[in-house]
C-alpha cells in the first residue's frame, strides 16, 4: 500500500447453513477493497464452506471414535458380575472417552436409595466432598423435578463446573460435569445400554436366588424321602420272612422288594439331578435293553399290557444304563398317568448313524405349543399341568438333565389327541468300536 493511500478495513462474516464459524478480516486500499469486493465475498463464502466441511469430518470422526467405544463398552458391559461393576465400567468410558470428571450411583438390593460407587476425574479432595454430601440418595426415578434440579446443582457446586449431563439408567445414575449439550444424545444411548444390562444383571440374580432355594428344598427332599422308602423295605422283608400270603402274593412281594432296593439305592442320586449334573458310569449297554426294563418297572404300577415296544432288537450305546433307565421311567410314567387306563402307550426305537432316538407316545390330551418347553422345568404348574397330572414335577426336569448329561436332548410334540415326547442319545463309540471289532 502506498504512502497517503487511504486504508480500509473490511469484515467478511464466515457462515455455512446457518452456522457462523467467525470472521474474515482484511486490510488493503479502499480502492482496492471496492474493486475486489465481489471476489473477496466469493473468497469469504468459499473458506466458510471449507471450514464447515472440516467441522463436519471431525464431528463424524468423533461420532465413529463413540461408536467403536460404546461397542467395546457394551462388550465389557455383558461381562459385568453386578450393578457395581457394570456402573463402574460406564464411568471409566466416560471419563476415559471424552476426558470430563464423572460420578456413578447404583441403587442397592431391596432399597430406595442410591450410593456413590464410581468418581472419575477428581482429585481426592473433591471425591471425600462429593462422598460427603452425595453419598447416597434416594431413588433418582422417585425424586420430583425440583430435588433433581437441586442435586445437579449441588453437584456442580462441589466440582466446581458451569453444567452437568445426566445419564439415567434405571438402577443407576452417571453425572457428568462440564458436558456440552452435544453430548446428551450420546448420554441418553449410554443410559439405555447401561439400563439394559442392569435388567439383565437382575433377572440372571433372581433366577439364580431362585434356583438356590430349589436346590435346598431338593436336597431336604432327597434326604426325607429316604427314612420311609426303608421304612417300608423293612415291611415287605418282614412279611417275605413270614412267608405269609399265597404265591403269587409272595411273588409280588419279592418283585416289589426289588424295586425298592433298587430306589432306595439310587434316590438321593436321582433327585440329585434335580441340583445338578451328577457323574455318569458311562459303558456300552443295550439301550433296548434298558428300556425293557424301564417298562418292566412301570407295569408294577400301571399293569400289564399297557405299553409296546418297536423299533430293533437291539440298540448299542455309551450310555450310563441306570440313570439312563430312571429318565426313561419318569418319561413312561407319565404318559401312563396322563391317558385312560385303557389306552396304550406306545414305545419306539430308531437307531441312526449317530444317535438313538426313543419315542413316547401317549393318547392323552394335548401341551399347548407355548407350554412345551416351561414343561421341562420344575414345578411348573400351567394349562398343560392342570390337563395332565403327570406334568408340573420334577421327572421331566430329572429326564431332561439326565439326557443333557449324556450330550443329547429331550423334546416333545404334541396335538389335541396325543403327545409324543422323544429323548436323544448319542451313539458315541459305538460305530468306531463295532468297526474294529
Amino acid at each position: 500500500m502506498e504512502a497517503g493511500e487511504d486504508a480500509a478495513l473490511a469484515l467478511f462474516p464466515l457462515v455455512s447453513r446457518g452456522t457462523p464459524f467467525g470472521v474474515l478480516e482484511i486490510m488493503a486500499p479502499r480502492g482496492a477493497i471496492n474493486d475486489g469486493w465481489e471476489l473477496l465475498e466469493a473468497i469469504a463464502s468459499q473458506a466458510a464452506i471449507t471450514l464447515h466441511n472440516l467441522y463436519e469430518q471431525r464431528s463424524l470422526r468423533r461420532q465413529v471414535e463413540t461408536l467403536e467405544g460404546a461397542t467395546a463398552l457394551g462388550r465389557d458391559l455383558v461381562r459385568a458380575h453386578d450393578p457395581e461393576e457394570a456402573a463402574q465400567l460406564a464411568v471409566r468410558f466416560v471419563a476415559e472417552r471424552f476426558e470430563l470428571p464423572v460420578a456413578g450411583w447404583v441403587a442397592t438390593p431391596n432399597s430406595q436409595r442410591m450410593v456413590l460407587t464410581s468418581v472419575r476425574g477428581l482429585g481426592s479432595r473433591k471425591r471425600k466432598q462429593l462422598k460427603a454430601v452425595m453419598g447416597a440418595f434416594p431413588r433418582w426415578s422417585s425424586l420430583p423435578s425440583s430435588q433433581r434440579d437441586a442435586m445437579v446443582r449441588q453437584f456442580r457446586e462441589v466440582l466446581g463446573g458451569s453444567t452437568a449431563g445426566i445419564v439415567e439408567a434405571g438402577d443407576a445414575l452417571l453425572l457428568v460435569a462440564n458436558a456440552p449439550a452435544s453430548l446428551h444424545q450420546t448420554f441418553d444411548a449410554l443410559g439405555s445400554l447401561l439400563a439394559a444390562v442392569l435388567l439383565q444383571l437382575a433377572i440372571t440374580a433372581n433366577a439364580q436366588r431362585r434356583n438356590e432355594q430349589l436346590d435346598m428344598g431338593i436336597a431336604w427332599t432327597a434326604h426325607e424321602l429316604r427314612a420311609p422308602l426303608i421304612d417300608v423295605k423293612a415291611v415287605l422283608e418282614f412279611l417275605l420272612a413270614e412267608d405269609a400270603g399265597s404265591p403269587i402274593g409272595v411273588a409280588m412281594l419279592r418283585r416289589s422288594l426289588l424295586e425298592l432296593e433298587e430306589l432306595v439305592g439310587t434316590t438321593e442320586g436321582l433327585l440329585g439331578w434335580a441340583v445338578g449334573a451328577r457323574p455318569l458310569r458311562r459303558r456300552m449297554a443295550d439301550v433296548i435293553q434298558v428300556i425293557s426294563q424301564a417298562i418292566h418297572a412301570c407295569e408294577l404300577g400301571w399293569g400289564e399290557g399297557r405299553m409296546r415296544l418297536s423299533g430293533p432288537t437291539r440298540a448299542m450305546a455309551r450310555i450310563d444304563p441306570v440313570q439312563l433307565r430312571r429318565a426313561i421311567e419318569n418319561i413312561l410314567r407319565n404318559a401312563l398317568a396322563c391317558s385312560d387306563r385303557d389306552s396304550e402307550v406306545g414305545v419306539s426305537v430308531d437307531e441312526g448313524d449317530a444317535v438313538i432316538t426313543v419315542s413316547v407316545r401317549d393318547q392323552g390330551p394335548g401341551i399347548p405349543e407355548a407350554e412345551r418347553d416351561g414343561i421341562f422345568d420344575p414345578f411348573v404348574r400351567g394349562s398343560a399341568a392342570a390337563s395332565r397330572s403327570g406334568v408340573g414335577g420334577l421327572g421331566l426336569f430329572i429326564a431332561r438333565r439326565v439326557l443333557e448329561a449324556h450330550g443329547g436332548r429331550i423334546w416333545v410334540d404334541s396335538d389335541p389327541t396325543r403327545t409324543t415326547f422323544h429323548l436323544q442319545v448319542p451313539i458315541e463309540m459305538a460305530r468306531a468300536r463295532r468297526s474294529a471289532s
